[in-house]
């Protein structure tokens, strides 16, 4: 009963949080990514890992500057915005 009761409240507190997460996604990436990414092949980034491509943003990756310390975006929104794009696919 126990596993019951903290189970419920898990989804109870994480579901909406997921889903303002999954929102603020999608905002960031038409805000900060889209326009050089919706006329891409994002295809390409079909099956990739999350965090390996939320790093590859941070850090840049070939005619992408480098977002780590930029700003306007926290590592937190970047990763978001990568959920939303990868969703996409």
């Amino acid at each position: 009963m126990k596993s019951a009761s903290l189970w419920l409240a898990a989804v109870v507190f994480l579901l909406p949080t997921g889903l303002a997460c999954a929102q603020d996604g999608a905002a960031i990436y038409r805000a900060s990514c889209a326009a050089c990414h919706n006329g891409m092949n994002n295809a390409a980034y079909k099956g990739r890992n999350v965090n390996a491509l939320t790093s590859a943003v941070v850090a840049g990756k070939g005619a992408m500057k480098p977002r780590a310390g930029n700003a306007s975006l926290k590592d937190e929104e970047i990763r978001a915005a990568v959920v939303y794009m990868l969703s996409r696919l």
